[in-house]
C-alpha cells in the first residue's frame, strides 16, 4: 500500500509459545522447530539418527540427563526445560534411590515387587542398575504413589 508518499508494509511473524511446565518431549519438539531443525538435522548434530530424536519427542524413548544437557546446549535453551522428576530420578544412582524408597517402606525386594506388580528380579535389576535398565515412567509413578501412601 502506498499512502501519503509512504509505503505501508504489513508483517506477519509466527509466534510459537510453549508453557515452561510442558513435558520435556514437547519442549524438545518446540525448541527443535523454533531452531528450524528437522529431526534428522538435530540427530546429526547429536551424532544419532532422526528416528532417535523422534522417539524422544514422542516419549517412545525417555531422555537421559546427559542427553538433555547436550540437546539443550545445541538448542541454546535451559537444560531444566528438558528435565522432569522422572528423568532426574532415573539418572545415575537411581538404584540407590529405589532402594531408599523400599527401605522407607520397610519392604523386602519381594514385597516391594509384589506391590508394584513386577518380579523381585526386576527390582533387583533396578537397584543394581544392571545395564542401565531403568524403571519405566509408569513404574516410577507407581513407586511415587506407594511412597506417598506409606
Amino acid at each position: 500500500l502506498f499512502r501519503d508518499g509512504k509505503f505501508l508494509l504489513h508483517f506477519q511473524y509466527p509466534v510459537c509459545f510453549i508453557e515452561d511446565d510442558a513435558p520435556p518431549c514437547e519442549q524438545l519438539r518446540h525448541y527443535r522447530q523454533s531452531n528450524n531443525l528437522s529431526v534428522d538435522e538435530l540427530g546429526a548434530l547429536m551424532g544419532m539418527t532422526g528416528t532417535e530424536i523422534h522417539n524422544y519427542e514422542t516419549q517412545f524413548v525417555e531422555l537421559t540427563v546427559k542427553q538433555a544437557e547436550r540437546l539443550a546446549a545445541i538448542l541454546n535453551i535451559d537444560t531444566d526445560l528438558l528435565l522432569d522428576d522422572y528423568i532426574r530420578f532415573t539418572d545415575e544412582g537411581y538404584g540407590k534411590r529405589i532402594k531408599e524408597i523400599r527401605a522407607t517402606m520397610n519392604m523386602s525386594q519381594s514385597a516391594f515387587a509384589k506391590k508394584l506388580g513386577v518380579s523381585r528380579c526386576t527390582v533387583s535389576i533396578w537397584e543394581i542398575e544392571y545395564e542401565n535398565h531403568r524403571p519405566s515412567r509408569q513404574m516410577y509413578e507407581k513407586m511415587m504413589r506407594c511412597k506417598r501412601k506409606r
